[in-house]
């Protein structure tokens, strides 16, 4: 979005407010005028069946994608799925959530409710309908929301004067798996990218999420409400959305948690693999055996294979694997393994020497693979220091022989 596009939406923003339209327009796009306590509401639903088994599939895979997010165990029913459409991006306090949508499972159905602020004066009214909404969850489910939806609900509540929030509400956002999953794989990992990659899910007359604002101070403007359902339906979809990405990453994660690693999609494996290195190192050994082709050509994937060998005891298969890959990171360890645990100080600096050569070359293998300027710099200065080190024992080594020599004869 264009500095000018934003300036027009604060210009159209800052002209009067006109009378609401009737709400028969709203009732024509599915709208329902809600009696509440706290005054009137208009409510968008909308209900998926989900069917025994994809519920009790649900049930079985979330408690995994809950510990690998680092959440407590909670009971389906106890989640809230929960998106926002606001009046800008940036969480200050003239930014107003327009459009709040929730996603609650209910008689094994996902049911997807929209709380619709078609007047200013109504946001009070929608905050304090939805408290013991809030406070009736375990858990909120969100993409991104820790950075945007959750405080700007927060800060609206306070700005409000609208109490019970339970702003303790633990909040599992699916973001943050996605990113240590597919970072590397996808060209991003927004919820859109999310759905056609991961989903296989494209939408279709979808609105640009940075017209939505225009769409909420054109209707505040003059009524209008042409792209007004194309909002409505955007949102929707975001937390339907969600509920896939649960299924989707519940599936993963319980997968691991099984050791079924053939049920993941092959691609997917050296992410995995990486996410598992500091949470799972038994896990992560067992997936980096299956995917011997990508160490050879991820250099830090090939560098925690490794480590995560010798800290299991298994030198000699991390030996093989150093000895198979001309690399300087190889003969580095090389290097390591035969000073300091077999004592062989020749061999270790054999292993400096080749590494050294490789770097004065520019090289960081002898595949082919090349160092920058500022790294074979730093790199050539630490083996230099080995190589000086090693040198200096030798030559102690070799006066404590002598000596030893000359003590001994008669």
């Amino acid at each position: 979005m264009s500095l000018k596009d934003k300036l027009r939406l604060y210009e159209r923003a800052a002209g009067p407010s006109p009378a609401v339209p009737a709400g028969q327009t709203l009732r024509e796009m599915g709208g329902t005028l809600v009696q509440t306590e706290h005054g009137p509401l208009w409510r968008f639903d909308a209900t998926y069946p989900l069917g025994r088994r994809r519920v009790a599939a649900l049930r079985e895979m979330l408690p995994s994608l809950l510990r690998h997010t680092g959440a407590k165990p909670v009971e389906l029913e106890r989640l809230l799925f929960f998106d926002l459409e606001t009046t800008g991006l940036s969480g200050g306090t003239g930014t107003y959530p327009f459009l709040t949508g929730i996603g609650l499972f209910r008689d094994g159905a996902f049911r997807v409710e929209q709380y619709f602020m078609d007047d200013y004066a109504r946001e009070r009214s929608i905050l304090a309908h939805l408290v013991p909404v809030f406070r009736g969850a375990d858990a909120l489910v969100a993409f991104n929301g820790k950075t945007f939806d959750i405080p700007l609900i927060k800060n609206r509540y306070r700005l409000n004067r609208v109490g019970g929030f339970p702003v303790d509400l633990p909040v599992v956002d699916l973001l943050h798996p996605c990113r240590r999953l597919f970072k590397r794989l996808y060209t991003g990992c927004s919820l859109k990218s999310m759905e056609e990659n991961l989903l296989g899910v494209r939408r279709g007359d979808d609105i640009p999420g940075w017209e939505i604002p225009d769409v909420f101070f054109s209707f505040q403007r003059s009524g209008g409400t042409g792209r007004l359902p194309l909002v409505i339906e955007h949102n929707r979809t975001d937390v339907y959305s969600m509920l896939m990405l649960v299924e989707s990453l519940g599936r993963i994660f319980h997968s691991l948690s099984v050791g079924n690693y053939t049920a993941i999609e092959p691609r997917l494996l050296p992410r995995i693999a990486h996410h598992l290195y500091a949470t799972d190192p038994a896990s992560f050994l067992e997936i980096a055996g299956l995917i011997h082709e990508h160490l050879r050509t991820d250099r830090l994937l090939f560098k925690k294979y490794c480590t995560a060998l010798k800290r299991s005891g298994r030198i000699e298969d991390a030996l093989v694997f150093w000895r198979d890959d001309p690399s300087i990171y190889s003969l580095e360890e090389l290097a390591k393994h035969a000073e300091h645990r077999q004592g062989n100080y020749r061999s270790a600096l054999d292993h400096a020497q080749t590494a050294l050569s490789l770097i004065k070359r520019g090289l960081f293998s002898e595949d082919g693979e090349a160092l920058s300027a500022d790294r074979a710099s730093f790199h050539g200065a630490r083996f230099a220091g080995r190589i000086a080190r090693l040198k200096a024992r030798m030559a102690r080594g070799g006066r404590v022989m002598r000596e030893q020599a000359g003590q001994s004869r008669p």
